[in-house]
């Protein structure tokens, strides 16, 4: 096994299959996976929640990745919000920067509880509609 966490949740186009494999769900629980290669202009990010359902969003509405160590993941898109809790998401935080992430899975309870001691373990993902403020006026309009 690899010994660091970016070549342990890199998938590789040449080896086992190539890109079928990219939409595949592992056996074994990963937080998140990344795309050896920069993900196509029109690729989408899936959201696997633990409850089985699942959501994917276009990487050509995220605008914006912020990561606050202690309150996580904020994503930006033109329509939604999406908020990813949990620990040891620096590989993550740095492959959503370069549109690499294939998925983002949320653990269940007893997959948080078995991830072993460092392992990357995403506890929550909230997808929100994003909301925009009503009352922007531009110059030139009349108040």
């Amino acid at each position: 096994m690899s010994s660091t966490i970016s070549d342990r949740h890199t998938f590789s186009h040449f080896g086992g299959g190539g890109e079928a494999d990219l939409d595949a769900r592992p056996e074994e629980y990963k937080a998140f996976a990344i795309d050896d290669q920069v993900r196509p202009t029109n690729a989408l990010i899936d959201f696997w929640l633990a409850n089985g359902d699942q959501r994917a969003i276009s990487y050509n509405h995220l605008y914006d990745v912020a990561w606050n160590r202690s309150e996580g993941l904020e994503l930006t898109f033109s329509d939604h919000k999406v908020v990813i809790r949990g620990h040891g998401l620096e590989g993550l935080y740095r492959g959503l920067k370069r549109h690499r992430i294939v998925y983002v899975w949320e653990a269940a309870k007893q997959e948080a509880i078995a991830a072993s001691e460092g392992q990357p373990v995403v506890t929550r993902i909230e997808i929100q509609p994003r909301t925009l403020p009503t009352d922007i006026r531009f110059p030139s309009e009349p108040a």
